[in-house]
């Protein structure tokens, strides 16, 4: 059942995305032990925030923040369940001591698991460290390259060198993500965004337009004011590119 709804998480589509929640809550049902189904419930409401989905965010993060800590309590040596809740208190809440401290436990319980560098790598480019993120994310592809979710490998490469002001990296791996997953809004924004950057207008609406199928509801204002970088100014950097590409409000 874990393995169901690791599979449908990231498809995107939204009755295949449901089931996902369903996989993982009879994951937990059969074994309410097995740490993993509870990090990956965390995720399954994490996405669907950062998709655009969520009627109610502030529920969603609740739930992100309950179900984390409940597969901490199960495994405290579980790599990827260290390193997915180190993303979580980054994303969704610009905790990055936190983060750090749970990234340093993961890789020290999985030095060679990929998810313990793919999920990491953001955090960094987060805070400004985008060498280390671009670091981290390489390392990850490395050591899992037909990974069934490199498409979020791809992606922390793009935030990296979008970070790094590497207009072009940003686009190259932004463009890959996009060719394996081109429903994952986090990946559509920063495209368009380091298209924008670039200069290349033109294809940055394209990439804006499809992203808006994906979350018809979005607004530059709202989400960059939300967006992790601890930076205020690297917010504004990435709210204007945004707004170049067309995005609204």
């Amino acid at each position: 059942c874990f393995l169901r709804g690791l599979e449908l998480v990231y498809q995107l589509d939204r009755k295949r995305f449901d089931s996902a929640k369903d996989m993982f809550a009879r994951a937990i049902q059969l074994d309410p032990g097995y740490a993993s189904p509870y990090a990956y419930s965390a995720l399954w409401h994490a996405v669907r925030i950062g998709q655009g989905w969520s009627t109610d965010a502030v529920a969603d993060q609740a739930a992100v923040t309950d179900l984390a800590a409940a597969a901490l309590e199960r495994d405290r040596l579980d790599a990827s369940s260290l390193a997915l809740c180190g993303h979580f208190r980054s994303i969704l809440f610009r905790d990055f001591r936190g983060a750090f401290a749970l990234f340093d436990r993961a890789a020290s319980a999985g030095p060679n698991c990929a998810v313990v560098w793919t999920r990491s790598s953001p955090t960094y480019s987060y805070v400004g460290d985008w060498k280390e993120g671009l670091r981290r994310a390489e390392l990850g592809l490395r050591l899992s390259p037909l990974d069934r979710h490199v498409f979020y490998t791809y992606t922390a490469l793009s935030l990296a060198a979008y970070t790094g002001q590497d207009y072009g990296e940003a686009i190259d791996w932004g463009y890959k993500a996009m060719s394996e997953n081109p429903k994952f809004t986090a990946n559509l924004r920063l495209l368009s965004a380091s298209l924008a950057a670039a200069g290349r207008l033109d294809e940055a609406r394209q990439v804006a337009k499809q992203m808006l199928l994906a979350s018809p509801d979005f607004s530059v204002e709202r989400f960059s004011a939300n967006y992790a970088y601890k930076d205020p100014v690297q917010r504004t950097r990435l709210a204007t590119h945004l707004r170049a590409a067309g995005l609204p409000g």
